[in-house]
């Protein structure tokens, strides 16, 4: 579908109309840059920051790990969404108290975990690795 709509333009939309889309999607993508890289600066915390939310008990935190690795040890009051889930759990990621901390083995899939649910609009933030958030509850 996407060729047969590239082939009618190439042939059918005269130059200084191709001038003007072009402009306007330039335009668009700007804007949606700049959207993202103003959520990207809302969504960056220091470690000392996210290890005081975790401290005061603020938020939720949320173990994107598998449910096996979960079982094997975990944070004391966190839930488990692994991150291959994240996407179709969405409404009932919004639900839970903000901010998400989010944890896994090492930090990765929290990390990717903290961009997805970013661009859905979800407060959350990346912890790192859940022996870390256990340490930080402990203080």
């Amino acid at each position: 579908e996407m060729n047969q709509i590239l082939k009618y333009y190439k042939l059918h939309v005269s130059s200084s109309i191709k001038k003007e889309l072009l402009k306007i999607i330039n335009i668009n993508l700007d804007c949606m840059f700049k959207q993202l890289k103003l959520k990207a600066k809302k969504s960056t915390l220091t470690k000392d920051h996210v290890k005081e939310l975790i401290k005061q008990k603020k938020g939720t935190i949320v173990d994107v790990r598998t449910p096996g690795e979960f079982m094997g040890g975990n944070v004391v009051g966190s839930i488990n969404i692994p991150l291959q889930e994240l996407g179709n759990r969405l409404s009932e990621l919004k639900e839970l108290k903000a901010p998400l901390i989010l944890c896994c083995a090492s930090g990765g899939r929290s990390g990717m975990a903290t961009d997805m649910l970013s661009h859905e609009n979800i407060e959350c933030y990346n912890a790192g690795s859940w022996l870390d958030v256990n340490y930080y509850q402990s203080l």
